[in-house]
């Protein structure tokens, strides 16, 4: 008697093409979003420089900050920041003429820029060229002459942005920073009207927050064009959705970082919900390699409170490797370049094949 052989196909029910979620902000209620379910929104930049503490090559003391920087850019920066909390120095620098510190390293120039507590920034208030010597010596960065005739809050200043150009593009080097100060007058004969950083005070960078010190940072720390909170839906679902409050020039991004499935290379296209008023919403992928590309649908504008979803479709993609997935940016741009809130839900990845399963032999 001979066997019947049934080779059972199971074709692919009507719901083969099914949308992947990618966030719908249920899993995780913090700023930053999270693992899961989720992907990170707004999360910090990378930073250009590694900051440590320096306990063994000092100017003064048991500390200074030692900031090291691989491969580097022309003018990457650092910041001394939270300069406004706790009554550190930032409530000072009317009172001064410069910034003075103690420098040890690589030659080359020093800009020094300044952001108050309100998010305003400067332009360059003092270029300083370095020796080069590895022993310190004290610089001076006179700031009050430019930074009082400018819309600055200067009795309220948040941080000291520092962008350092010291040799060529793509080095590996190593500054040491010591003994920041605010001084008024010059020289010898100058006062010290607060101390910035000495990077003494509990020997760490994370100082104790009731000390007059900084929070020395590879990037700035002060709010940037988008702030982000996870809370319940707006139209009263009883959901979680991501409220984004902008202050934004035209076209700040929103980054979407650490993605939980990065081969986009079967789906459709990608679409999100959008609640509230926006001039313009555009999408742009970027994969692993850094490559980017704009799905096309291009900009689209959110009217109102009431929930829209769009959708931007794949079929134009040829510069990004959708296989491997890196990151999302979506730009946003308020009503007139101005401040405003939107709330994001539902990101998905539309048309994601589920996969033919069951495929069995049978006897």
């Amino acid at each position: 008697m001979r066997k019947l052989i049934v080779l059972l196909i199971c074709l692919a029910p009507a719901n083969l093409f099914a949308d992947r979620v990618l966030d719908n902000f249920e899993n995780d209620r913090s700023p930053a979003n999270g693992a899961g379910t989720d992907a990170y929104w707004n999360p910090p930049p990378a930073s250009d420089f590694q900051l440590e503490l320096e306990k063994t090559k000092t100017f003064s003391g048991g500390g200074a900050l030692k900031v090291s920087w691989k491969q580097k850019d022309l003018w990457p920066n650092f910041v001394i920041a939270n300069l406004q909390k706790n009554q550190n120095a930032g409530k000072k620098f009317l009172d001064a003429d410069s910034v003075r510190m103690a420098v040890a390293g690589p030659a080359g120039n020093i800009i020094m820029k300044f952001t108050d507590a309100n998010g305003v920034g400067t332009g360059d208030l003092a270029n300083i060229k370095t020796s080069g010597s590895d022993d310190y010596e004290l610089y001076e960065f006179p700031y009050l002459a430019i930074a009082a005739g400018l819309n600055l809050d200067i009795e309220n200043i948040s941080e000291i942005q520092l962008l350092v150009d010291a040799g060529v593009r793509s080095t590996n080097k190593t500054i040491y920073i010591d003994s920041i100060e605010l001084i008024a007058g010059s020289g010898d004969n100058a006062d010290v009207v607060a101390v910035v950083d000495n990077f003494d005070n509990d020997l760490s960078l994370n100082d104790d927050p009731n000390a007059p010190d900084s929070s020395p940072s590879g990037y700035s720390l002060m709010p940037g064009p988008f702030a982000t909170s996870v809370v319940d839906d707006p139209a009263g679902s009883g959901g979680a959705a991501l409220k984004v409050d902008y202050n934004t020039s035209p076209w700040n991004v929103l980054w979407v970082d650490t993605l939980d499935v990065t081969d986009w290379s079967e789906a459709d296209g990608i679409s999100i919900d959008v609640y509230g008023k926006a001039n313009g919403i555009l999408l742009k992928l970027k994969d692993a390699t850094g490559a980017e590309q704009e799905p096309s649908g291009g900009l689209v504008n959110s009217a109102g409170n009431a929930w829209q979803t769009f959708t931007w479709q794949f079929n134009n993609i040829t510069s990004v490797n959708l296989t491997n997935m890196g990151k999302l940016i979506v730009f946003v741009e308020g009503p007139s370049g101005g401040q405003g809130t939107i709330y994001l839900d539902n990101l998905k990845l539309t048309g994601a094949i589920t996969g033919v399963k069951n495929w069995e032999l049978y006897d």
